[in-house]
């Protein structure tokens, strides 16, 4: 059967620039830094930061509960600025110590 419109059956139509802002970015682990320095507003889906933090979806919701990291609750589900995910990720930077020095002289 032929679809009468034709985007109708379509995959991948465009849904048109209203629809789309609210879209989140699908992206690799990998993508989500250049992502934040090429477009900081972009706003990622829990999988996303999930991966960029290389956790468990689980694990980035209890960061959500307890309040840890900065996000948004949108009709669409929650959703993180690609720029305060790695804000957040540099502010979990620990400084490495001196090497410990045992005994004498």
């Amino acid at each position: 059967m032929e679809p009468t419109h034709p985007e109708e059956g379509t995959r991948g139509a465009d849904p048109g620039p209203a629809s789309r802002s609210l879209q989140p970015i699908r992206v690799t682990m990998h993508e989500t830094k250049e992502l934040a320095l090429q477009a900081p507003d972009a706003l990622l889906d829990v999988a996303a930061v999930a991966k960029r933090l290389v956790v468990s979806r689980a694990a980035v919701y209890r960061l959500v509960r307890d309040r840890r990291i900065p996000h948004y609750r949108l009709p669409a589900g929650l959703r993180f600025r690609a720029a305060e995910v790695e804000t957040f990720i540099a502010s979990r930077r620990v400084d490495a110590r001196a090497p410990r020095t045992y005994g004498g002289s």
